[in-house]
């Protein structure tokens, strides 16, 4: 056995880490993980804002494809029996017109029969929202709503004159509300080429929804776009400024609290980072609206307003 020379090397002895060095390398981590994980938030929002832009023009596409095979008309944004679970809104309507064939959401629940059907639903479901996926049958997936002049609620029809247990869409004589040239218009869809600011009025946007469960009108608040005349008028409470005895077209009043909560049911929820809501106009064209505050916002009475 040979001897270890003492003339040869010897290896250096390895060294760790010390704690100072360490600590600097996790500050380090830690500075870039902060640096980096607010920028991936905001990247998460602004891809659930992109995709809820997206369902809302393949939501235009239905809309016009709907008016294309109904002589311009635009469907009922709420149509069915009150107080029953068999009811059609705006979006089965659309749905249709796009290959489905639904009756009603107490018929459909919330899947569809095939993956084209249920990628329909799905482009009313906006990623941003409250999940609706574990609720009720009854509980239907759509987290947007109508203008309701536009596309109105036939609820408004229900229990005048007798008419309670009515199909929506009968009596439509008894609602309706008044332009701003004292015309008097009756309750039910509009006809896309009789609206002659279509690039400016919205159709259908992001609507505020119970906190429970998530579930939303289908369409807005009513109480908007027009002043109430006499019995059975619409408009108790205008978003457009009141005046002595009119209303101001040219100005919005307040666009409510933003919060998804009972006593904001019916309003533009402005959920994309909390300042802005997604629309669709009736052109065709979907845009995004901010929101500061009740009466610090973007949205316009064009945007509101429907002139005819």
């Amino acid at each position: 056995m040979t001897a270890t020379s003492p003339d040869a090397p010897r290896r250096p002895a390895r060294r760790g880490f010390t704690l100072i060095e360490l600590l600097v390398v996790i500050s380090i981590i830690a500075l870039l993980i902060g640096i980096l994980l607010p920028a991936l938030g905001a990247a998460r929002r602004t891809s659930r804002a992109v995709a809820c832009l997206s369902n809302l023009r393949q939501q235009g596409i239905a809309m016009h494809t709907y008016a294309t095979d109904n002589q311009g008309f635009l469907p009922w944004g709420v149509y069915g029996l009150k107080g029953s679970n068999d009811t059609t809104d705006f979006s089965l309507f659309l749905m249709n017109a796009m290959g489905a064939s639904f009756e009603s959401w107490g018929e459909l629940g919330r899947i569809g029969d095939s993956a084209q059907e249920e990628g329909l639903i799905r482009i009313f479901s906006c990623p941003e929202a409250i999940s609706q996926e574990t609720a009720g049958a009854n509980n239907h997936i759509r987290q947007y709503a109508t203008h309701p002049r536009l596309m109105p609620s036939g609820e408004e029809l229900d229990g005048l004159n007798g008419l309670s247990t009515s199909q929506y869409g009968v009596g439509q004589q008894d609602r309706y509300f008044r332009d701003k040239t004292g015309v008097r218009r009756f309750l039910s869809p509009s006809n896309i080429e009789q609206v002659k600011n279509e690039s400016t009025v919205f159709a259908i946007t992001d609507t505020t929804q119970l906190p429970t469960d998530g579930n939303g009108l289908a369409v807005l608040s009513s109480n908007f776009g027009g002043p109430a005349q006499g019995s059975g008028g619409l408009g108790d409470e205008p978003w457009l400024v009141a005046g002595n005895s009119d209303y101001d077209y040219t100005q919005v009043d307040h666009m409510g609290s933003n919060e998804d909560a009972s006593n904001n049911w019916g309003w533009v929820r402005f959920r994309h980072n909390n300042t802005t809501a997604n629309f669709l106009f009736l052109d065709g064209h979907a845009g995004s609206l901010g929101y500061k505050g009740p009466l610090s916002h973007d949205v316009e009475a064009e945007n509101i307003y429907v002139d005819y």
